[in-house]
């Protein structure tokens, strides 16, 4: 669909969960996306995990140095990274560890969240087994934004709010991919952001 809507100018990639393998998947399709102008990451219904982190260092990162082949005038970033603009996509079911991402993601400034308040569910909890083998999982910590916002109990508001009614699913339509999409066109129409030494 973003492939579509975009004629290929856009990559898309999809978190399933906040875990090990769910972040191995993240920088196999980021490399995969690298040539692409700007990039959809989809972390709906994600119910969490504990890699934002590792998430926002990758997509934190800043263009440095890129590689011309001997024969060739094309600029090849490293894969590891990605530079064009991007948005998250968030919904209702994006909980936990995938409501702190995007926290993050708004917070330093790397673009634009797609979708609709996530399930404020934010909480750290540790398990415990008990003496007849079951288990048991208590809050332990909590988690708080530099400005001092408390985020249990706290749908991490997005930058653009647009929901999938159950009209759209019938139809078979998704307003959100078609909204971030048409996001990242703007902001690829308005040319590239100039740095603070550009600007110098």
């Amino acid at each position: 669909m973003v492939t579509k809507l975009s004629n290929g100018e856009i990559g898309y990639l999809h978190i399933r969960a906040m875990d090990a393998p769910s972040l191995r998947q993240f920088q196999l399709d980021l490399a995969a996306n690298r040539t692409k102008k700007a990039l959809v990451i989809d972390q709906r219904f994600n119910g969490g995990g504990g890699i934002d982190q590792e998430l926002l260092g990758i997509l934190a990162g800043r263009q440095y140095q890129y590689t011309v082949g001997r024969d060739s005038d094309l600029q090849q970033a490293r894969p590891q990274n990605f530079y064009g603009p991007m948005v998250v996509m968030q919904n209702e079911r994006s909980a936990s560890d995938a409501e702190m991402f995007p926290a993050g993601f708004k917070a330093l400034g790397l673009g634009k969240v797609v979708g609709v308040p996530t399930m404020a569910a934010v909480i750290g909890t540790g398990s415990y087994t008990l003496l007849d083998g079951s288990a048991i999982r208590t809050p332990g910590s909590g988690v708080w934004t530099v400005t001092g916002q408390n985020m249990e109990n706290y749908g991490v508001p997005p930058d653009v709010y647009v929901d999938n009614t159950p009209a759209d699913h019938l139809k078979g339509r998704d307003m959100q991919i078609e909204k971030a999409v048409e996001v990242l066109k703007a902001d690829l129409a308005a040319g590239p952001k100039r740095t603070t030494s550009q600007q110098q």
